[in-house]
């Protein structure tokens, strides 16, 4: 039996369990960060297919996080249920991870950053209230879930010119080596090749991007 009709077949028969972790921030505290009002109407679209479309699965577990109910998109509960979604997930379950909102690139380290309801875009403080994509991928790589889907809606500039204390730009420019020139670098470049790296080493990844504006 292929892979893919196995892992359905486990899921209708109740062998494994489908963890959903969905995050849409149509709002945030920090001024700077432009509202996004469909993020939100997009997370509960979703939520609303996906528990249709899985209703069959006995042990399916939603989790919603946005703007307008009482989870709230913020950095310490996102962080706290993807922990424990991974710690409990077992070989044969599956996770999807799905995030609308923005998407920050940090200059100095090219870190790709999701914004989240508190995120701060400063520089000194994006670090600590950032959701930092490769933490998220770690967190999945040392998981058991045999099928691993990640999607992000994050390419939103929102019409900003992120700007950081020194008049670096966070839509950032780095060195080519190749002139020694000054080439600039976009968020959708740098998560795709972080995406197609995961995937690279990992049979059950599948990482799925959509992008606006850069």
């Amino acid at each position: 039996m292929p892979k893919g009709r196995k892992n359905v077949k486990q899921l209708q028969q109740g062998e494994a369990k489908l963890w959903l972790l969905l995050i849409g921030v149509g709002e945030y505290q920090d001024s700077k960060l432009n509202p996004i009002p469909y993020a939100v109407a997009d997370c509960q679209v979703l939520g609303d297919a996906l528990r249709g479309t899985t209703k069959l699965f006995p042990k399916t577990e939603i989790i919603i996080a946005h703007s307008q109910n009482n989870f709230p998109p913020q950095l310490a509960t996102v962080t706290q249920e993807l922990q424990q979604i991974t710690s409990l997930a077992q070989p044969e379950d599956t996770i999807l991870f799905y995030f609308s909102g923005h998407g920050i690139l940090e200059p100095n380290t090219q870190q790709v950053f999701l914004c989240l309801e508190d995120t701060v875009i400063n520089p000194d403080k994006l670090t600590t209230t950032g959701l930092r994509v490769i933490d998220i991928l770690d967190q999945l790589a040392t998981c058991q879930a045999g099928k691993q889907i990640i999607i992000l809606d994050a390419c939103h500039s929102g019409g900003l010119n992120l700007r950081s204390t020194n008049n670096f730009p966070f839509k950032t420019l780095v060195n080519n080596p190749q002139n020694n020139s000054i080439v600039s670098s976009n968020l959708s470049s740098q998560l795709v090749d972080i995406l197609q790296r995961r995937s690279a080493y990992s049979k059950g990844f599948y990482g799925l991007l959509s992008c606006d504006v850069e």
